[in-house]
């Protein structure tokens, strides 16, 4: 096989490669920079008798803490009182700039919280406590 049929092949190769890939591309969907949400911060304490999860909601308006439970997770949302632009923390940034408007991000629960017995207490320097009892195992 000579250098210029090697060529052409290598050349043929690199033409499939890149077709598939611009055809991968456009198969993805666009990414949703608007309204993202943000992850808060959170810290998970555990007694003998109960889970307690304190979230920190800077930001957000209380009025709109939304915490559920279900067996394997807690699930908290919160709107933020004012939107909060990516650029407004880290500058200016190539391309779309990202805006967030809410907390969201799901917890995942050890297997014996009881969320049936789950209590809420929203702080007024916007700090959430969750407390979730633990079942008895026996």
């Amino acid at each position: 096989m000579s250098f210029e049929e090697i060529r052409r092949r290598i050349e043929r190769i690199h033409r499939k490669i890149m077709e598939e890939l611009e055809r991968s591309f456009e198969e993805v969907p666009a990414p949703t920079w608007l309204h993202e949400s943000m992850r808060p911060l959170y810290t998970v304490y555990q007694s003998p008798d109960a889970y307690i999860v304190l979230v920190d909601l800077a930001g957000a308006d209380t009025s709109s803490i939304e915490v559920k439970a279900t067996e394997n997770k807690l699930i908290i949302k919160a709107s933020l009182e004012k939107e909060v632009r990516f650029s407004d923390v880290y500058g200016t940034m190539i391309g779309q700039d990202v805006v967030f408007r809410q907390y969201e991000h799901e917890i995942p629960l050890p297997p014996d919280a009881d969320p049936s017995g789950i209590k809420v207490n929203v702080r007024p320097n916007k700090i959430i406590e969750i407390r979730i009892p633990r079942r008895k195992i026996t």
